[in-house]
């Protein structure tokens, strides 16, 4: 039996794909007929518009006997779904509102992502409905607003008469968080995550089957990259999805944990996929700048010009953290400073022995990357601990200096990582100028018992903490306040004198350590 497709079809509205299929293929279509790729749905969303649609009586099933070829099973319109075709086409149809229990409690842009996430698409009209109580000129706001962020499309349907609005995947992602943060029941929230994750799915599915990408393990790496990211979020990085896609392809692609033999070189990359050489390079630089991307994609550099990549929000990037910061706390002192034989002498207390140690903690113990790229980690650790020593934060302001960042040295004193975290202090503590020590000599101790460091003259580092008093409690708020006026003073002082001060000022709050192990 011939299956006429339309030209009409859309990529994403199934139920108008679905009733158009049928209604130009009088003797009805096979099941297998709506998964074809033509059809531009996925098998989950045939599934579920099938049983929506034969419960509306918009569609039946039939058994029938062409020409004694056996029993066949299709689906058919009826003339209810040729009326519902015809009011889509017109969007006469009455869309899906949020229920009432919750109407009343969504803000205004709230109330669109949820129409939009519930029904294919919505006009101007579906807005202005008095159960949505959103005036015109807040609407036109809102939209336009929504537009900007990138949550949803204005755009022509094919055969549709009007211009219509359309959830983006940004705004299916927020209408997830607007059900967790209006308590909906979990079986919703997690049907609608399921549809989410299908969408992306499907789009990853035609993705593989156009370029011809079956290893598993990349199709997995690739899922995962595109979870974490959004085109729409890049759409001034990169001229279309092709090569968003394409870019994230070769990050999937050359994965540590990969077999060798998959890795590609920049240039075979861009022969296989007909991409320029120059475009993957200005497309792998947008994704790998910190500051446009939510997290730290990281380059493991090997001969014959292969890169391989992963990210830190990965389970190879959670655990190489865990790994490093473990061992650091059990073996390296956090503080910058050792003085020998009473001597003020700047030394590291992390050696070659111990970046051997983490190397085979690395690789053998945990076996988060494979045993032939040793030398390759070798190479790699020092830049990554580098990357953990400048990690020092006050609300994401990085305090940290920018020594040794590139040229891979190891310096105890950038191993201040973690140490305070002010986006970390928990909410209750609190700290005042009686609970600082008289001014006059400090000494720290160091891992050596009677180890201490020269007296220090602490008027500078009071003028910067003056600003607190008996009555004033040190929060949150000015917290990062005291950082961002410390940093700005001691810019411009030489490593010692910046890293001894910065020693003392975190000693002031040595209390904010126990709160913080208190409240983890």
């Amino acid at each position: 039996m011939k299956i006429i497709y339309p030209k009409d079809l859309e990529q994403r509205n199934p139920e108008f794909n679905i009733l158009l299929l049928l209604s130009v293929n009088k003797n009805g279509c096979e099941y297998s007929d709506l998964l074809n790729e033509k059809m531009k749905i996925s098998e989950s969303s045939v599934n579920r518009y099938l049983r929506k649609l034969k419960r509306d009586l918009y569609i039946q099933k039939e058994n029938i006997n062409p020409k004694g070829e056996g029993e066949l099973n299709v689906y058919k319109i009826t003339s209810y779904g040729l009326e519902r075709l015809e009011k889509i086409k017109l969007l006469e149809y009455p869309p899906e509102f949020p229920p009432e229990e919750y109407i009343t409690q969504f803000e205004h842009k709230e109330k669109i992502i949820y129409m939009l996430n519930k029904n294919d698409f919505c006009v101007w009209g579906n807005f202005i409905d008095d159960r949505l109580n959103i005036p015109k000129s807040t609407l036109s706001d809102k939209l336009k607003n929504l537009r900007d962020k990138e949550y949803l499309e204005k755009t022509i349907l094919k055969g549709v008469s009007k211009p219509v609005y359309r959830i983006l995947p940004k705004g299916r992602k927020e209408f997830i968080d607007i059900l967790k943060r209006y308590k909906f029941d979990p079986e919703t929230i997690r049907n609608e995550t399921i549809k989410r994750i299908e969408d992306i799915s499907f789009e990853n599915k035609t993705f593989f089957e156009k370029y011809g990408i079956s290893d598993k393990n990349i199709q997995y790496q690739f899922k995962k990259y595109k979870l974490l990211l959004n085109y729409t979020d890049y759409r001034k990085s990169f001229r279309s999805d092709k090569y968003f896609n394409l870019t994230l392809l070769f990050l999937a692609n050359n994965h540590p944990n990969h077999s060798k033999r998959s890795f590609l070189t920049e240039e075979e990359f861009c022969n296989r996929f007909e991409l320029k050489k120059e475009n993957l390079k200005h497309f792998l630089s947008e994704l790998l700048e910190e500051e446009l991307v939510p997290f730290k994609i990281f380059s493991l550099k090997l001969e014959d010009d292969i890169n391989l990549y992963f990210h830190e929000k990965e389970k190879v990037g959670k655990m190489l953290k865990s790994v490093i910061e473990d061992y650091f706390e059990k073996n390296v002192s956090l503080l910058p400073l050792e003085v020998m034989d009473d001597k003020e002498e700047r030394i590291s207390s992390f050696t070659e022995t111990d970046l051997v140690s983490i190397v085979n903690l690395v690789l053998e113990k945990h076996r988060l990357f494979k045993g032939t790229l040793r030398k390759e980690v070798l190479k790699f650790l020092p830049t990554y601990i580098n990357f953990l020593a400048i990690k020092i934060e006050s609300k994401q302001k990085k305090l940290a200096r920018e020594v040794n960042k590139f040229s891979g040295e190891i310096d105890s004193l950038e191993l201040l990582k973690t140490h305070l975290e002010a986006s970390e202090i928990p909410e209750n503590f609190s700290i005042s100028e009686s609970d600082l020590i008289t001014k006059g000599s400090l000494f720290f101790k160091l891992e050596k018992e009677n180890q201490k460091l020269p007296p220090l003259n602490l008027e500078d580092v009071y003028e910067v903490i003056g600003l607190l008093d008996d009555e004033v409690k040190w929060e949150k708020e000015n917290f990062s306040e005291v950082l961002e006026i410390f940093e700005n003073k001691y810019k411009d002082e030489d490593e010692e004198i910046y890293y001894r001060n910065l020693c003392l000022l975190l000693k002031r709050v040595e209390k904010y350590d126990d709160l913080l192990k208190a409240s983890t």
